[in-house]
């Protein structure tokens, strides 16, 4: 039996950021190569649409959306609503992925604190650095010494992490 992917995003989706058309553009070509692919994405109440319209992508692959709380309208928690939600999201998508995917399935995401979690229980987790850490390097040391692999959008970046983390140029991959 294949592997499934799952493609992970913190924020809405559909949205207007480049990292949903990035996903939904990804999760579309992973389908069309037999894939079996899933996009989980933050549901913070608010109907954003049609992702398959929204991008004009087929709709080859599934979508599940995971509750996140939507703090950042409550004006005394906005300090803190990014770190709740954050949390909130990791815990339960790494929950759903507990329940519906098996251990050796491909997780790809750019969100640290999920990652980290997820590689507690699944051993096919990459990273896809869009935007180089250069704060937090004890956590973000940690959290690449446990990935299988990492997807880059520059080769400057892939280049940076393999000097700065010690990372085998091998195991990242250029997008």
């Amino acid at each position: 039996m294949k592997n499934s992917l799952y493609l992970v995003l913190h924020g809405r989706f559909p949205s207007g950021k480049a990292i949903g058309l990035w996903i939904a553009k990804g999760a579309e070509a992973f389908s069309d190569n037999g894939i079996n692919t899933t996009v989980i994405a933050a549901d913070s109440g608010v109907d954003m649409g049609d992702p398959f319209n929204y991008y004009g992508v087929k709709n080859n692959f599934h979508v599940r959306y995971i509750h996140r709380p939507d703090l950042f309208s409550v004006p005394i928690l906005k300090d803190v609503a990014f770190i709740v939600s954050n949390i909130a999201f990791a815990l339960s998508s790494l929950f759903y992925l507990l329940r519906y995917a098996k251990r050796d399935d491909i997780i790809l995401s750019n969100e640290a604190l999920p990652m980290f979690l997820y590689s507690l229980f699944f051993k096919n987790v990459f990273y896809e650095m869009h935007v180089f850490p250069e704060r937090k390097l004890f956590f973000f040391r940690l959290l690449f010494s446990r990935m299988r692999g990492f997807v880059s959008v520059t080769r400057w970046m892939a280049d940076e992490a393999s000097k700065v983390f010690s990372i085998p140029r091998e195991r990242i991959l250029c997008s």
